[in-house]
C-alpha cells in the first residue's frame, strides 16, 4: 500500500498538519529572492556569486563574519553580511553549508 504522506516526508499526522499550516512567503513580484547563506566558505561563496549575478539579494554569515566583508564588497550592493540569526531572518530561502 502506498503512503503518499510518508513519501512527502510526513511521518506523523501532527507533523503533516503543522507543515500544511505553516505560512508560505510569497515570492517578490520582480522574481528576485532574498537568500541567506550560513556557512559562506567555498561552496556558499560561489553560490552567492552566482545568485547576485542573477539579480538576487544575498546575506552571508559564518563563524568569522569579518572575513566575509571583502567577499560582500566584491559581490556588490546585492550582498551583505550578518549574524546567523540575521541571515536566517533575512532569507526567503536559507542555505546552510
Amino acid at each position: 500500500m502506498r503512503r503518499p504522506l510518508r513519501a512527502a516526508g510526513c511521518f506523523s499526522p501532527l507533523r503533516c498538519r503543522a507543515a500544511a499550516a505553516a505560512p508560505i512567503r510569497a515570492q517578490a513580484p520582480s522574481g528576485t529572492v532574498s537568500i541567506g547563506i550560513i556557512g559562506a566558505g567555498n561552496i556558499g561563496g560561489t553560490l552567492a556569486r552566482l545568485w547576485t549575478r542573477a539579480g538576487h539579494r544575498v546575506m552571508l554569515s559564518s563563524r568569522h563574519p569579518n572575513r566575509l566583508r571583502g567577499l560582500a564588497a566584491e559581490l556588490g550592493p546585492l550582498a551583505s553580511v550578518g549574524t546567523p540569526a540575521e541571515t536566517a531572518a533575512f532569507g526567503d530561502a536559507v542555505l546552510v553549508v
